[in-house]
């Protein structure tokens, strides 16, 4: 298994109302993030459709895409093709990124190929509900309906439905959070 320093990440989110701010979050929105190479292998194209998606149902939703690569141009043109650039910010390659989840509220990863990915154990610790596809190694990290929710890789109608019921339950984020930090805090650190 990989592992994380898992005590970079706060659970009690003492930097989350800065960290929204300088994000332009509001009180009232839901913050999703995907912290991943830009890449063919991590499938923006069905994040950005499930976005789209959650999105009609939930306006008050943002997505956030943390990392560079040799997808982003196709990346920025599928945001500026379905007029979503309101709703999705590409924040670029950060060294910030434990303080960047401590203003979010879920942790989404579309890959299609996947070994045992730091960010979602990172997100695990910050306590963010994941979000994920049910390939590779993320079933041996992300525990279905216990720290988060997996779905088929491409299926963007599930992954929205995933995202929908936790953005409309804030007492089923925090539960999967917090089984999320423990299950890091027991196996990844």
């Amino acid at each position: 298994h990989n592992g994380v320093d898992v005590q970079r990440f706060n659970p009690a989110r003492p930097n989350r109302l800065s960290v929204r701010a300088n994000l332009g979050l509001r009180d009232k929105e839901i913050g999703v993030i995907q912290v991943a190479r830009l890449n063919r292998l991590k499938d923006y194209e069905t994040a950005i459709r499930t976005m789209q998606i959650v999105c009609r149902s939930a306006p008050n939703v943002r997505y956030f895409i943390v990392g560079e690569g040799e997808e982003r141009t196709k990346i920025e043109a599928m945001i500026r093709d379905v007029n979503m650039a309101n709703q999705i910010r590409m924040l670029g390659l950060r060294e910030d990124v434990a303080e960047l989840l401590e203003g979010m509220d879920i942790f989404l990863l579309t890959s299609v190929s996947e070994g045992i990915p730091l960010t979602l154990i990172e997100a695990m610790s910050a306590q963010l509900p994941c979000v994920a596809t049910r390939v590779g190694g993320i079933p041996e990290v992300v525990h279905d309906g216990t720290t988060g929710v997996l779905s088929d890789s491409g299926d963007c109608n599930k992954l929205s439905e995933a995202l929908l019921k936790l953005i409309q339950s804030p007492s089923v984020r925090q539960r999967m959070g917090e089984c999320g930090r423990k299950r890091a805090m027991e196996l990844f650190q």
